[in-house]
């Protein structure tokens, strides 16, 4: 159907192509491999989820809304698609395990946001991992921006031992801090979360 050269056949033409058309037909079938494979790997990891059960979040609309109401733009139809999906999922009473793919300015923080307020609402922890340090703060920042008006504790957890990240580690502990940005020191054995019911990785291909 998709007119693909058979796998021996593109092997050997990778080594040793003919000619660069049977070098291109070849690099077409590898790549069209690799990502068959990996969509397969996917739909296992998803039915092995999905029987797992989660947590079931209620959609009470609360914080949810109050973000919606106050923000100065409209949400594109790719976001609400994906918000009704992971909603959905959170909704469901199983493990959600999901991959929000976009673009650079898309808008996949305002997506992220609305899905750690909709945990928040229901008296959970939302955790959003960051690859650097820079882009934590940067997260930080936005999210602050974005909830300046909503009561929601956000906190900053970055690397070293000082006594301002002793602070925050306490209010993880003890439930204070509701969102919680940071690098992958939000994963480390000695940060204890009250009741996390929600992890955000940004960038996963930097984390494996």
């Amino acid at each position: 159907r998709n007119q693909l050269m058979p796998f021996r056949q593109a092997v050997e033409q990778i080594d040793y192509p003919e000619n660069e058309s049977a070098l291109d037909a070849a690099q077409k079938r590898m790549i069209f491999e690799e990502f068959f494979l990996f969509q397969l790997i996917l739909l296992y990891q998803k039915e092995i989820t999905e029987k797992k059960s989660g947590l079931q979040f209620q959609n009470k609309r609360q914080l949810t809304t109050t973000l919606k109401n106050q923000l100065s733009f409209s949400l594109t139809s790719g976001q609400k698609q994906s918000l009704r999906e992971i909603f959905a999922d959170m909704t469901s009473g199983h493990a959600m395990r999901r991959l929000l793919q976009g673009d650079v300015g898309s808008g996949k923080t305002i997506v992220a946001l609305f899905s750690m307020l909709l945990a928040v609402e229901n008296g959970y922890q939302a955790a959003m991992i960051a690859p650097t340090e820079i882009l934590a703060v940067q997260h930080y920042q936005n999210i602050q921006n974005l909830l300046a008006s909503i009561q929601v504790q956000t906190v900053l957890l970055k690397g070293g031992n000082s006594a301002e990240k002793q602070r925050i580690l306490a209010e993880i502990a003890n439930g204070t801090a509701q969102i919680i940005i940071g690098t992958h020191a939000a994963f480390q054995k000695n940060v204890e979360y009250a009741q996390l019911g929600l992890a955000i990785v940004d960038e996963q291909h930097k984390f494996g």
